[in-house]
């Protein structure tokens, strides 16, 4: 098991001591928990996102330029770049 060192304000010192007295726990067992339960509620939010967020995050949307009518004529577009690519016609 690892060691950590953290330096906290006076505000958060006292919010851990009232927890570690309330729940009769180390500190090292009330940081833990804290850390799980954080842990567990962005990972809860991360499989809660849509499709369209996922991409949006990934930064794919958006990352190149197009024709705005791409998404109606992207097959005559596609033939078009690969007959430029390979000479086809």
């Amino acid at each position: 098991m690892r060691m950590l060192s953290l330096r906290l304000d006076e505000k958060t010192e006292k919010e851990l001591n009232y927890i570690k007295l309330t729940l009769n726990e180390s500190q090292s067992l009330v940081v833990k928990e804290a850390i799980h339960a954080y842990y567990e509620t962005l990972v809860a939010a991360e499989s809660h996102k849509s499709a369209a967020d996922i991409f949006m995050d990934s930064g794919y949307i958006g990352s190149f330029k197009a024709e705005k009518d791409l998404s109606i004529n992207y097959k005559e577009e596609l033939t078009k770049g690969l007959e430029r690519k390979h000479g086809l016609k």
